[in-house]
């Protein structure tokens, strides 16, 4: 290959036989091409240019026109180039693949696919072309179908640390964090001054709970180079977890310096400010969660959206829920403040949540979401989680009311006899676990079994519909009421809270609607919890009928349902109550 003073001297040369045979394509694509390898793209357009013109049928320049122009970014060109260049040669495997990455910058990703393997097809042992595949299949979010792409290409170049690094995103994907970090470690063994790959890594070791190792690799990348934002964010993300917030704000600053596009970096310094107490700023940043890694899908876009400045007055406006059932029973409380200012809301919620919230102030209408809304129908719509920036929330004035929910009183009467007379006990409440599927579950539920200590301290009731086979056998035993036949949807749960005298529970949904109802709720809170539990209190704005107990030690539940039982035996023996109402408005 030319390098250096022999490249110039090619370009003189080829500069020299254009001069004297201006129609000899040839030197027009040797100049070109001379041009190209100095990395001087713009200017070998023009020669690589003449040549296709004096000769149409030129392959070698509509191809090297074609990766010229994709050097420069001008992805759509390009990919005009290489299909003239396959229009010549058709069974040109690097030009279906080059044409391939085209037409993935451009968004055309089954185009980009076919593309692919029509190069895979002319030419089986193509790594380029199964790794560009792989890549193409993670945008598509088919990481079962990416990594084996992926591996393919790994086993014709194992040495490729650039395809081992992007078998690991696809495993990543899959949800197989521990064979990703062996591909991530794989390819830092082919190349150590990777740094995506130690990125990668981090993120990895971050899956599987080793956080002060994700620390590590997240800070040896930023070494080999500070220039990536997604992995100043990603840090950010890693130092969130561990409770080290104001670092975490710094990353996300520099990611956001890097990358003002960052939907990431925007969403983890949300994060860190809201779990501060800093609600407008955290509000802001929010609001970049639909272009976030994983973003939910924006409903009902075809109706205009309010921002909370335009007057509704008379108006007519759809609230949706766009989250988990414990955000739509905690942010439903600013319909009634909505409605308030004259608009008629028509509220979407999750089909579980429709009976409860049938009698919500505020509400002209209920629909399920997800179910099809004309856009004559609204003037305008807004996600629920969007209401506190529309209007100013901030730490002194959350509408912290309640209760605001209720429950049927028919369905409180019918459950109370059959739960019959508590004597001199206590009903208690209680629900261990959550959603199964949620990316925090293993912080955040406990095995039914590490609540044996308080069982004889009252009566206790289960509270979920949900079990975890290692707890079938916890309740099998009688300790705890199994109430799951009661627990048809929410407004049932909600009509069981009402039976009892208190509610303990995790972080999850009926943390949510015992606060809602203004029932003494004690909520068991991990290490780093989410942001709305704040750091350190033990109470919180949101629900004045809460307490907190949290860890003080990562996974350490035991030491946190020991508190529990002892405050509940101080509060039983001494007749003190079980919650502390605290005025926080």
């Amino acid at each position: 290959m030319l390098q250096g003073g022999a490249l110039v001297k090619a370009q003189s040369s080829f500069s020299d036989l254009i001069d004297r045979a201006p129609g000899f394509a040839p030197a027009h694509y040797g100049l070109g091409v001379a041009l190209a390898m100095s990395s001087r793209m713009t200017e070998a357009l023009g020669p690589l240019r003449h040549a296709t013109e004096i000769k149409a049928d030129y392959f070698e320049a509509h191809y090297n026109l074609g990766n010229a122009l994709r050097a420069l970014g001008r992805h759509s060109e390009a990919a005009t180039s290489y299909a003239r260049a396959i229009a010549i040669q058709p069974r040109f495997a690097p030009a279906f693949n080059h044409r391939g990455l085209c037409l993935l910058a451009l968004g055309r990703l089954d185009d980009a696919l076919a593309d692919f393997a029509r190069a895979i097809d002319f030419d089986q042992r193509y790594a380029n072309a199964y790794a560009n595949r792989g890549a193409c299949l993670i945008d598509q979010n088919r990481f079962h179908d990416a990594a084996a792409s992926l591996r393919l290409a790994v086993e014709i170049e194992p040495g490729n640390a650039v395809y081992r690094n992007d078998l690991g995103a696809a495993l990543m994907g899959c949800g197989s964090h521990s064979a990703a970090l062996a591909a991530f470690e794989q390819a830092i063994e082919s190349n150590p001054c990777y740094a995506t790959a130690h990125a990668g890594r981090a993120t990895a070791l971050g899956a599987l709970g080793q956080v002060a190792g994700a620390l590590d690799s997240y800070r040896h990348s930023l070494a080999l180079d500070s220039t990536r934002a997604e992995t100043h964010s990603d840090y950010a993300s890693a130092l969130i977890k561990l409770n080290r917030l104001e670092e975490a704000r710094s990353s996300c600053d520099r990611a956001i310096a890097l990358n003002p596009e960052l939907a990431d970096a925007y969403w983890n310094r949300a994060m860190a400010n809201l779990a501060t107490g800093f609600l407008p700023e955290g509000w802001r940043d929010y609001e970049h969660r639909w272009n976030k890694t994983g973003a939910r899908p924006y409903q009902y876009g075809h109706i205009p959206r309010w921002d909370g400045r335009a007057p509704i007055d008379g108006r007519k406006l759809l609230i949706w829920s766009e989250q988990g059932l414990g955000d739509t029973l905690q942010f439903c409380r600013y319909v009634p403040l909505i409605a308030a200012l004259g608009a008629a809301v028509t509220l979407a919620v999750q089909p579980a949540l429709r009976g409860l919230l049938t009698g919500l102030d505020g509400v002209s209408s209920l629909i399920d979401l997800g179910a099809t809304a004309s856009g004559a129908a609204y003037d305008f719509q807004i996600p629920l989680l969007s209401l506190p920036n529309a209007i100013g929330t901030d730490l002194s004035n959350i509408p912290s009311a309640v209760p605001y929910l209720a429950a049927d009183v028919r369905k409180v009467e019918s459950l109370r006899t059959r739960m019959g007379d508590s004597g001199s006990g206590i009903n208690i409440g209680l629900a261990c676990s959550g959603n199964a599927m949620h990316k925090n579950d293993a912080s955040r539920s406990i095995p039914l079994d590490a609540f044996k200590a308080l069982f004889g301290l009252g009566r206790f009731f289960l509270l979920q519909n949900d079990v975890r086979a290692r707890d079938e056998c916890t309740l099998s035993a009688g300790a705890i009421a199994d109430m799951r036949e009661t627990l048809g949807d929410f407004s049932d749960t909600a009509a069981l809270i009402d039976s009892l005298e208190l509610v303990i529970t995790v972080d999850t949904a009926v943390a949510h609607l015992a606060g809602a109802m203004g029932k003494p709720v004690w909520v068991l809170l991990p290490w780093a919890p989410d942001w709305r539990w704040t750091l350190d209190s033990p109470v919180t704005p949101w629900y004045p009928s809460a307490r907190l107990f949290r860890q003080t030690v990562p996974g350490d539940w035991e030491s946190v349902i020991a508190s529990v039982g002892s405050e509940l035996s101080r509060a039983l023996r001494a007749d003190a109550g079980l919650c502390r109402t605290t005025d926080v408005r």
